[in-house]
């Protein structure tokens, strides 16, 4: 019962336009797919205007080839998005739940937040990214998702997918997360023209090395960089008002230079090194201090340390920035 564009296929719709939809009955001429999926074969012409939408179903995408939805999805369930293919989403996407992405790549080209995001007077609505292989390409958008995440339990370095920015344009990628941790890349070849922005209460931990050769920040909780987990594409990492940095070497791999020679600005925040058994070392580029309480923190593995166990932070260099930072080791 699936819907097959194959080549030279597609479906163009001319009917309504999405203010009516939303403010009157009727308006947008809507596909509904019941049961199956949307399956694109190579040569597909897509979809173009109108909308579609499985309802209060996951909506299934399976391409097989390229396909370009310049139409709105609709819907409260998520889009899952498997086949080696690209799926281009260039409208505004007005689904309520998650994008799973299991292999090929999304490329978002609705413009900034592409994917829903809904606007509140603190902290927006946003959904989860769920990348459990495949790639998500920001092309150029900023977007916002709650956590970024996958389904499958791997916790190792390159145990999901991946998020790039192929276009010149800059973008960022805002985490709004609930706390969780994330075993995929980010950033790739030709895709490492994005920075990072987490937000909120809760921890982010990730395993893979990062490439993205923006700026990363951290405004609230902790970003934990653990096993093969390091930022070395260069950018600023910046940790805001109450935020920890940290460094971590006591799972199963360790680094002795998880930020690279990026600068690290420490604004009433913690930089903190968890140290591997025996003697562990960790250098990190220039630090300076904003405004408010700052700290760093070394601390040996285990409660109980091996006998002459050390662990050594080295900070090429150390400089505050006003007259209201403090520091504390």
């Amino acid at each position: 019962n699936s819907l097959t564009l194959n080549s030279g296929g597609g479906i163009v719709s001319n009917g309504g336009g999405l203010g009516s939809a939303l403010f009157s009955a009727g308006g947008l001429s809507t596909l509904t797919l019941t049961s199956g999926a949307l399956v694109a074969q190579s040569g597909n012409i897509g979809l173009a205007g109108g909308a579609v939408t499985a309802g209060s179903s996951l909506l299934y995408v399976h391409a097989l080839g390229d396909v370009a939805l310049n139409s709105y999805v609709l819907g409260s369930a998520g889009l899952v998005k498997d086949g080696a293919g690209t799926l281009t989403l260039g409208k505004t996407n007005y689904n309520t739940a998650q994008l799973f992405i299991n292999e090929g790549t999304v490329k978002l080209a609705g413009g900034n937040n592409t994917w829903l995001v809904i606007p509140n007077s603190t902290v927006p609505s946003v959904v989860d990214l769920v990348l459990n292989a495949g790639t998500l390409d920001l092309n150029g958008n900023s977007q916002a998702f709650a956590r970024i995440t996958h389904t499958t339990t791997s916790s190792y370095a390159g145990g999901a997918g991946s998020v790039v920015n192929t276009s010149a344009t800059p973008a960022t990628l805002f985490i709004v997360n609930p706390v969780t941790t994330f075993s995929g890349t980010l950033g790739g070849t030709g895709g490492n023209n994005f920075g990072i922005d987490k937000t909120t209460a809760n921890a982010l931990t990730l395993y893979t090395a990062a490439t993205y050769t923006g700026t990363t920040v951290v405004r609230g909780s902790q970003l934990i960089l653990r096993d093969a987990a390091a930022l070395t594409g260069g950018g600023a990492v910046s940790a805001l008002q109450g935020a920890t940095l940290t460094l971590d070497n006591s799972g199963l791999a360790t680094s002795t230079a998880r930020l690279g020679a990026s600068t690290v600005n420490l604004t009433g925040s913690t930089l903190q090194f968890l140290g591997a058994a025996g003697s562990d070392t960790q250098t990190v580029g220039a630090v300076t201090l904003g405004a408010g309480a700052n700290a760093v923190n070394v601390t040996l593995l285990g409660s109980n340390p091996v006998s002459g166990s050390s662990a050594l932070l080295t900070l090429a260099s150390l400089t505050p920035s006003g007259s209201q930072a403090t520091l504390n080791f």
